[in-house]
Protein backbone atom coordinates (compact mmCIF):
# COMPACT_ATOMS: atom_id res chain seq x y z
CA UNK A 1 0.00 0.00 0.00
CA UNK A 2 1.25 3.65 -0.84
CA UNK A 3 1.61 5.90 2.15
CA UNK A 4 -0.23 7.79 3.14
CA UNK A 5 1.77 10.91 4.16
CA UNK A 6 5.00 12.27 4.13
CA UNK A 7 6.79 13.88 1.23
CA UNK A 8 9.15 12.35 -2.37
CA UNK A 9 10.81 14.46 -3.91
CA UNK A 10 10.25 13.88 -8.11
CA UNK A 11 13.10 15.53 -10.45
CA UNK A 12 10.75 16.91 -13.12
CA UNK A 13 8.77 19.21 -11.52
CA UNK A 14 8.89 23.06 -11.96
CA UNK A 15 7.09 24.00 -9.18
CA UNK A 16 5.85 22.49 -6.05
CA UNK A 17 2.87 20.22 -5.83
CA UNK A 18 0.90 18.62 -3.29
CA UNK A 19 -1.16 15.62 -3.48
CA UNK A 20 -3.98 15.23 -0.54
CA UNK A 21 -6.34 12.06 0.04
CA UNK A 22 -10.04 11.99 0.95
CA UNK A 23 -11.50 9.67 3.46
CA UNK A 24 -11.68 7.78 0.54
CA UNK A 25 -8.73 7.28 -0.60
CA UNK A 26 -9.00 9.92 -3.15
CA UNK A 27 -5.98 11.73 -4.04
CA UNK A 28 -6.38 15.76 -5.30
CA UNK A 29 -3.48 16.96 -6.81
CA UNK A 30 -3.12 20.66 -6.07
CA UNK A 31 -0.45 22.38 -8.67
CA UNK A 32 0.52 25.77 -10.31
CA UNK A 33 0.34 24.81 -13.78
CA UNK A 34 -0.76 21.99 -15.98
CA UNK A 35 2.48 20.01 -16.77
CA UNK A 36 3.15 19.29 -13.39
CA UNK A 37 -0.56 18.36 -12.25
CA UNK A 38 -0.36 15.71 -15.48
CA UNK A 39 3.38 15.18 -14.22
CA UNK A 40 2.01 14.04 -10.99
CA UNK A 41 -0.88 12.40 -12.02
CA UNK A 42 1.45 10.16 -14.08
CA UNK A 43 3.34 9.03 -11.12
CA UNK A 44 0.39 8.68 -8.90
CA UNK A 45 -0.90 6.70 -11.65
CA UNK A 46 2.14 4.28 -11.80
CA UNK A 47 2.36 3.90 -7.79
CA UNK A 48 -1.17 2.92 -7.21
CA UNK A 49 -1.05 0.33 -10.33
CA UNK A 50 2.36 -1.02 -9.98
CA UNK A 51 0.98 -4.32 -8.78
CA UNK A 52 -1.93 -4.75 -11.30
CA UNK A 53 1.26 -3.75 -13.80
CA UNK A 54 3.33 -6.79 -12.28
CA UNK A 55 0.70 -9.27 -12.51
CA UNK A 56 -0.13 -8.35 -16.23
CA UNK A 57 3.36 -8.82 -17.00
CA UNK A 58 3.31 -11.91 -14.95
CA UNK A 59 0.16 -12.99 -16.74
CA UNK A 60 1.85 -12.75 -20.34
CA UNK A 61 4.81 -14.24 -19.69
CA UNK A 62 2.97 -17.22 -17.98
CA UNK A 63 4.88 -16.76 -14.50
CA UNK A 64 1.61 -16.10 -12.52
CA UNK A 65 2.82 -19.00 -10.47
CA UNK A 66 5.81 -18.23 -9.43
CA UNK A 67 3.75 -14.82 -7.20
CA UNK A 68 0.82 -17.14 -6.38
CA UNK A 69 1.65 -20.23 -5.80
CA UNK A 70 0.74 -23.22 -8.25
CA UNK A 71 -3.09 -23.61 -7.01
CA UNK A 72 -5.42 -25.48 -8.17
CA UNK A 73 -7.95 -23.28 -11.08
CA UNK A 74 -11.28 -23.44 -9.53
CA UNK A 75 -14.43 -21.38 -10.00
CA UNK A 76 -17.07 -20.89 -13.10
CA UNK A 77 -15.38 -18.87 -15.09
CA UNK A 78 -12.66 -21.19 -15.83
CA UNK A 79 -12.13 -22.35 -19.55
CA UNK A 80 -13.59 -25.90 -20.12
CA UNK A 81 -9.62 -26.62 -21.19
CA UNK A 82 -8.66 -26.06 -18.13
CA UNK A 83 -10.77 -27.54 -15.22
CA UNK A 84 -9.10 -29.62 -12.69
CA UNK A 85 -5.52 -27.85 -14.12
CA UNK A 86 -2.96 -26.01 -11.65
CA UNK A 87 -1.98 -22.72 -12.01
CA UNK A 88 1.12 -23.86 -13.52
CA UNK A 89 -0.79 -25.14 -16.21
CA UNK A 90 -2.40 -22.11 -17.08
CA UNK A 91 0.90 -20.50 -17.53
CA UNK A 92 1.74 -23.45 -19.57
CA UNK A 93 -1.00 -22.84 -21.99
CA UNK A 94 -0.65 -19.02 -21.92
Amino acid sequence: MAPESGSVTLSGLRKPVRVVTDRGGIPHILAENERDLFFAQGWLHGRERLWQMELTRRVALGELAEILGDEPLAGPDVSVHLRGRRLSDLDLFI
